[in-house]
């Protein structure tokens, strides 16, 4: 199966950019709707929201969401931002019970009908687009992240305050020029059955990407007619974006660090997103960058 993608020169490698896929289209291998769809995390389909942030999370990973509902997801229950944390099925009949204790208690988890493990990844994140388009379809802004990654919600809203007027865009940290990894067995690794080129076009960094409304609808679609690729940040944001002629935005302060963050505060409080961060991290950033009183915790 081969796409073509035209007069898309601004965006891609070349203007007439092709690639080669023998891996089912997403629709085919994609299971529509959630376990639980938790429609109330967006209330009045999100009219009313600034913004409404979806944290991926693994069914296990308990400790990271608990670290960000006490830090920055703190944040958002003051400020018209919804937030909730998105999880896929557990092949563990005992981890979904879990859940389901988990959002009784805490109210804030979506659980997808597909399974959760790192090359569903892009299923994972077309269900979030799927519950988006229905449940939420009236925020002006997506915030997709994962949940070892720090959000600077003051500065993403000073961000949103100037894009008031973007449409048909997504906002994140650009990857260029990147060739897939080739090697069997490594955890990226993209075989030429799967993408037959030497180059991915021009993406986003999966971690943290702002989507304007306007591009949500459309992106679910065009997905679930696209061959499936494993790398959802390749696959949406350099893919199926650019089949749309939607544009991604590149936003410096949208950060990845392969190494252990650099503490450096005033440079730390200007940045949108922190990525590779564990739950202890969580705590001492936020720690950090919060307002020291009460008073002003509340307002921050």
């Amino acid at each position: 199966m081969t796409f073509q993608l035209e007069n898309l020169s601004s965006y891609l490698p070349s203007s007439n950019f092709s690639y080669s896929f023998t891996s089912k289209r997403v629709m085919d291998m994609y299971e529509e709707g959630q376990l639980i769809a938790n429609a109330d995390l967006c209330p009045n389909s999100g009219e009313n929201l600034k913004l409404m942030i979806l944290v991926t999370s693994a069914p296990n990973h308990h400790d990271a969401r608990m670290a960000i509902r006490q830090t920055w997801g703190f944040y958002c229950r003051h400020h018209n931002v919804g937030f909730g944390f998105l999880v896929g099925a557990s092949i563990q009949p005992s981890q979904n019970d879990v859940i389901q204790i988990e959002q009784r208690t805490y109210g804030d988890l979506i659980q997808t009908r597909n399974v959760d493990f790192y090359g569903n990844l892009t299923r994972k994140t077309v269900s979030l687009l799927e519950w988006v388009d229905t449940h939420c379809s009236q925020v002006p802004f997506v915030l997709k992240t994962d949940d070892d990654v720090f959000i600077n919600i003051p500065r993403l809203l000073a961000l949103l305050e100037k894009q008031q007027q973007a449409k048909r865009s997504i906002f994140g940290l650009p990857v260029r020029k990147k060739s897939p990894y080739r090697t069997v067995g490594f955890k990226y690794s993209v075989n030429k059955s799967e993408y037959e080129p030497d180059m991915y076009p021009n993406y986003l960094n999966g971690p943290a990407y702002l989507m304007t409304q306007d591009s949500v609808h459309d992106l679910y679609r065009q997905a679930l007619n696209m061959p499936f690729l494993k790398m959802e940040d390749v696959f949406l944001t350099g893919l199926v974006a650019r089949s749309l002629g939607i544009r991604i935005v590149d936003v410096p302060k949208f950060m990845s660090f392969d190494h252990k963050i650099p503490f450096d505060i005033p440079k730390m409080r200007e940045i949108i997103s922190i990525h590779s961060i564990n739950p202890s991290e969580q705590f001492l950033i936020w720690a950090y960058m919060r307002p020291r009183s009460l008073r002003t915790l509340l307002e921050y």
